[in-house]
């Protein structure tokens, strides 16, 4: 899809007050926020262990709280964890350093909940690394610090977005109204891929309205977050990838009529949710206006 340059207006992925909501939602990229959506009220969620802020010296730690309603499905990091009588239970690996664990949980007729605890795993004998180590996470395509992100716009595309600088460039196959651009790490589980469309009724609802729904959430999503009728966030897994797909989706529009939309999935693992974060944040769509 190719926007005309005349008349346009650079537009975040959501106003500024809504981005940090979107990302929030998004288990590899931390949460303190609760989900609101129109519903019956919200979930009640709570962590009473660990504590954020706690030390600890192991690979997983055993993360427990309370949920109401106590039918509630409860997601440590992605994974579901044990839920009985409005309590819940499960683990959560953590690696050597800072780690932020994401809790989510969700009803039938609710408004789901998340929050975030912060724990620091320091090994009891660790050596210092030499020169030529590097941690069990860290690849060539795995070491993307935010300090290593570069601003991408692939030529003939109405969007910019942050790029880990040392991941190539591939222009995938397209139909008539989708171009698909893809950028891969070193570590070809670590990948960013950009979808734009020019299907109009793709993106719309019955009532003619903008509706990033109406696209479609990925096979294997086990949150969303709606921003509003036209951008949401997402996280899906899919069997056989190690790494959540951490994404947004966008309808583009032309005034108030939906024109298509913009998909970004990233996949990186749960250790680079802060670099996840900042490239989800800096997706730019320029969108034709009237």
């Amino acid at each position: 899809m190719r926007l005309p340059r005349a008349n346009r207006t650079l537009v975040r992925a959501v106003a500024a007050s809504g981005l940090a909501l979107m990302v929030v939602a998004l288990s590899g990229c931390g949460s303190s926020q609760t989900k609101t959506t129109a519903g019956g009220g919200a979930v009640a969620l709570t962590v009473t262990s660990p504590s954020s802020g706690t030390v600890v010296s192991a690979d997983n730690v055993t993360v427990r709280g309370t949920v109401t309603p106590g039918n509630a499905a409860v997601q440590i990091q992605g994974q579901a964890a044990s839920v009985g009588n409005g309590v819940f239970v499960g683990n959560a690996s953590i690696h050597n350093g800072t780690n932020t664990i994401d809790i989510i949980a969700s009803a039938r007729g609710y408004t789901p909940a998340s929050t975030t605890i912060t724990l620091t795993s320091q090994a009891t004998a660790s050596p210092a690394p030499s020169s030529g180590s590097s941690s069990p996470q860290s690849t060539a395509g795995a070491s993307a610090s935010p300090a290593d992100l570069e601003l991408a716009s692939p030529p003939d595309r109405d969007y910019s977005i942050l790029v880990p600088s040392n991941w190539s460039y591939h222009s995938e196959a397209s139909s008539a109204d989708e171009n698909t651009d893809l950028w891969v790490g070193s570590n070809p589980q670590e990948k960013l891929q950009v979808i734009v469309s020019s299907c109009a009724a793709c993106a719309t609802n019955t009532d003619g309205g903008p509706d990033a729904r109406a696209v479609g959430l990925p096979a294997g999503t086990v949150s969303s977050f709606d921003v509003n009728q036209s951008a949401l966030g997402f996280q899906a897994y899919s069997a056989g990838d190690p790494y959540p797909d951490n994404g947004v989706i966008v309808v583009t529009n032309q005034g108030s009529t939906p024109t298509g939309y913009a998909q970004v999935d990233l996949w990186l693992p749960d250790s680079l949710h802060s670099a996840a974060t900042r490239i989800l944040n800096s997706f730019s769509l320029f969108e034709a206006v009237q």
